[in-house]
């Protein structure tokens, strides 16, 4: 058989094949390069994700660490310009960062700090109009960031706030109707936010509520099909939501959950190929869903990991 000949005998007839999306792959990817570490804000602008704050069981820091996701690097950029603090909120709008409160081992804070990544700055906003807290959750919508929940050290709080960027203004809204409660997790899809479990006053709950921010209306949802839990994160990848890891009253959970608003169903998916964590650092960037550290009951860790939530691949049919 000729050259020419044993090429064409060895092409592939792509008609035999058809595309097909796996949902859910775990990677493993390059270490926090300094200390492990739990409860972070995290946000990401573009391909790159920020890492900031969050406390390692002794020391409460004021890092800004940048991983690039493309190059599977870290860099370090400008640090917080207040003390430093965990159980911060975090989220990003038009092409910055924003954190809110945090705690360190003596106090509550209720400052609203603003990170830009082109010049690498930060500036003071309007704190948070009703105190501090530690251990909310924010969410972008439309230009808007929304805040929920948290722990002001007394209490756990069921308020839900709208904050404007653009005008560095405060809006309180309808509070959260199943009561106060930290360490919630929330994400957004179809212009609404999911919000999911949480610690409140009566101990760890699987409860789900959607908030519409048009009317300013919540409307309760299935709950996580397990047991309460606290310092998982959730994630909308494409039209589903990944909700991952956290703590339950018992266990550190590895576990990943894929819940579909239209069914108002979830499905189980790959756990992670590590042990249970609450409070890692979560974002996602594209279709990637990426954690960073979190506490498993005995260490803070430096792990990071990549979820794949729609990996796609060719079969011959």
């Amino acid at each position: 058989m000729g050259w020419t000949q044993a090429v064409k005998a060895a092409e592939i007839d792509i008609s035999k094949y058809k595309t097909i999306t796996q949902i859910g792959m775990w990677i493993r990817r390059k270490d926090i390069t300094v200390s492990g570490r739990q409860a972070v804000g995290c946000a990401a602008v573009g391909d790159k994700i920020y890492v900031i704050g969050g406390t390692d069981g002794s020391n409460c820091f004021t890092d800004n660490l940048e991983y690039d996701t493309k190059t599977d690097s870290w860099n370090t950029k400008t640090s917080l310009p207040v003390s430093g603090r965990f159980g911060i909120a975090a989220t990003e709008c038009n092409g910055k960062v924003y954190i809110f409160g945090g705690q360190d081992f003596s106090a509550y804070f209720d400052e609203t700090l603003e990170y830009d990544p082109e010049t690498d700055t930060w500036t003071q906003k309007s704190s948070i109009p009703t105190g501090s807290r530690s251990y909310s959750a924010a969410v972008t919508v439309n230009g808007k960031i929304y805040l929920f929940g948290g722990d002001d050290g007394s209490k756990f709080l069921d308020e839900c706030f709208e904050y404007d960027p653009e005008t560095d203004t405060w809006t309180q809204k309808s509070s959260i109707p199943g009561g106060g409660r930290r360490c919630l997790a929330v994400t957004v899809f179809g212009g609404k936010i999911y919000i999911f479990g949480g610690e409140t006053a009566e101990g760890l709950t699987n409860e789900v509520f959607e908030y519409d921010p048009e009317n300013d209306s919540w409307t309760q949802k299935n709950g996580i099909p397990t047991e309460g839990r606290r310092g998982h994160a959730a994630v909308t990848v494409r039209d589903k939501i990944f909700i991952i890891a956290g703590k339950t009253a018992d266990s550190f959970l590895n576990d990943c959950w894929m819940y579909d608003t239209a069914t108002d169903s979830y499905e189980k998916k790959e756990d992670i190929d590590a042990s249970g964590r609450e409070q890692a650092g979560v974002t996602k960037v594209g279709d990637n869903i990426f954690m960073f550290g979190g506490w498993n009951g005995s260490a803070r860790l430096q792990e990071s990991f990549m979820y794949k939530a729609f990996a796609e691949g060719k079969i011959m049919y």
